[in-house]
């Protein structure tokens, strides 16, 4: 992905579990899902054999990177972002911008301005 120089990457960790559907079950009767009321917000499946140690590995790429985006993760600096994007007034797909603000960096002069 570094090689292609992207606008923005949205990465996504795991396998999203969709209630009521085969692997839902699956996972349930596994005891690897909580519960059937987990399912009705975004919940990824990690295979015990990544599971360890992935998400961390690919936060920290996307903290490195600042243009990767990674939904379901909830990472606090992205969130941040999105709201200070949206603050300014700006709509539609907030990837656009992800290149000139960077994630986790200052997000002076977003849009034009300046803070």
């Amino acid at each position: 992905m570094d090689a292609c120089r992207p606008t923005a990457v949205t990465a996504m960790c795991g396998v999203r579990v969709y209630p009521e559907t085969p692997l839902a079950t699956t996972l349930l009767e596994r005891g690897e899902v909580p519960a059937p009321e987990a399912l009705y917000e975004p919940w990824f499946y990690f295979a015990p054999e990544v599971r360890e140690g992935l998400a961390d590995v690919v936060a920290h790429a996307a903290r490195e990177r600042g243009n990767w985006l990674l939904p379901g993760m909830k990472l606090p600096d992205e969130e941040a972002l999105h709201a200070r994007l949206r603050g300014r007034g700006l709509k539609g797909d907030l990837w656009r911008f992800v290149s000139r603000l960077r994630l986790g960096q200052s997000l002076g002069g977003a849009a034009g301005d300046a803070d």
